[in-house]
């Protein structure tokens, strides 16, 4: 969710538009979480307790080519100290999960995850990013105020795992609080069934076709009620970088991109205890244009995209990590 770039945007103020009929019905899936409370360390010596230094800071003076060699380096002796992460023992999750993400203590440096279905195959480290000091609801709020303390990262988007391990620089494992999310019905847990009653008036900007909240299966039991603005003069554009590799966050399926939305919707409310999701829209890789915090777009509603700035402004965030590659240009049908 970093800030990618600020735009003033024309006329983001758009015209409400009278429901449309619709005769289909759909179900969407109740999303789960679970907490869990710190994760054990590591025996230095058990199976598969090596560690990656993979989004390790290098130490200059210990290995200045970041080889890993400090030997080779001019330290014949080895003994120059290098951060290397903390290891935490493999873990099964209390629920298969879709999402995860981590709350840690303000000393703590880089984190990182892999996940596992099956506790045999193993994805790569995925560096987990914490979350801007330019994000979230504005200083002084009521939103701001009731928002949960702690560094918290971004929620790492992994589509379908039971197992996880960690690494973190600076801290222990067992000082990470990790927040596992399923948005995908990997459980096998509750569906809302909905029907045309409950698509609800979405905002339309333009003609534009947009996917209203009860569709992508919002759950409107979370968050609390959000402010409202008399004036919006000034748009800002995010990404909203759910993992750290353009690989990760931008290879999501169709069919998995409203789980996306509500593994933040999910985390937002509940780990870092904003009213709603943080965006105003969403739009998806694909072109799908999702209506995001509850309000409508009509309204001034005010967002958590972008801290100082949220009052008066409108935010749209892109599903993916747009840092290293362009956003695709694409129509947006649904």
């Amino acid at each position: 969710m970093r800030i990618g770039v600020r735009v003033a945007l024309v006329a983001v103020v758009a015209t409400l538009v009278v429901p449309l009929e619709q005769s289909e019905s759909w179900t969407t899936p109740v999303t789960l979480s679970e907490t869990i409370d710190g994760l054990p360390v590591a025996d230095a010596g058990q199976p598969d307790g090596r560690v990656s230094t993979a989004g390790v800071p290098d130490d200059p003076d210990a290995d200045p080519d970041g080889d890993g060699d400090a030997a080779a380096d001019g330290d014949p002796d080895g003994d120059a100290e290098v951060a290397l992460p903390a290891l935490s023992e493999i873990v099964e999750s209390p629920i298969a999960f879709s999402a995860v993400g981590f709350t840690a203590p303000p000393d703590a440096g880089d984190l990182a995850v892999r996940t596992s279905s099956d506790g045999v195959e193993w994805t790569d480290w995925e560096p987990a990013a914490y979350f801007d000091v330019e994000d979230g609801p504005d200083p002084d709020s009521a939103e701001e105020r009731a928002s949960v303390p702690g560094q918290h990262t971004e929620p790492v988007w992994v589509a379908e795992a039971r197992y996880l391990q960690l690494q973190v620089v600076g801290a222990s494992p067992e000082d990470i609080e990790v927040t596992v999310i399923d948005s995908m019905h990997l459980n096998d847990g509750p569906v809302e069934r909905h029907s045309a009653s409950s698509v609800g008036s979405p905002a339309d900007a333009q003609d534009l076709d947009v996917i209203p909240r009860a569709r992508w299966g919002a759950d409107e039991s979370l968050g609390s009620s959000t402010r409202t603005a008399r004036d919006v003069h000034m748009g800002v554009v995010h990404h909203t970088a759910h993992s750290s590799s353009t690989s990760v966050a931008n290879g999501y399926t169709r069919e998995e991109a409203p789980g996306v939305i509500r593994a933040m919707h999910r985390y937002h409310t509940q780990r870092l205890g904003w009213a709603d999701i943080g965006y105003n829209v969403l739009v998806d890789r694909f072109g799908r244009i999702y209506e995001g915090r509850k309000g409508g777009f009509t309204n001034g509603v005010i967002g958590a995209h972008a801290s100082g700035y949220n009052t008066g402004s409108f935010g749209v965030a892109v599903i993916g990590n747009f840092v290293d590659v362009q956003a695709p240009w694409t129509a947006s049908p649904r």
